[in-house]
């Protein structure tokens, strides 16, 4: 947050600033809280695919837990 800081008083808009930086942290902190009683491990879905002459010519699929 610091750079925020810097940058903010470099434009002469550290109050601004100041509000901006509240509202990430206090969105950091909710977030945070929603999670932090989550266990079960995150899955994923990767897709991907080639495409020759703008056409998908291959793909894949792959589901990891």
């Amino acid at each position: 947050m610091q750079n925020y800081h810097d940058i903010a008083q470099l434009l002469g808009e550290e109050e601004k600033a100041e509000e901006i930086i509240h509202q990430m942290e206090q969105k950091i902190k909710q977030a945070q809280s929603l999670v932090k009683n989550y266990n079960q491990a995150p899955s994923v879905l990767i897709l991907s695919g080639r495409f020759q002459h703008g056409a998908l010519y291959t793909w894949s699929l792959k589901y990891c837990l």
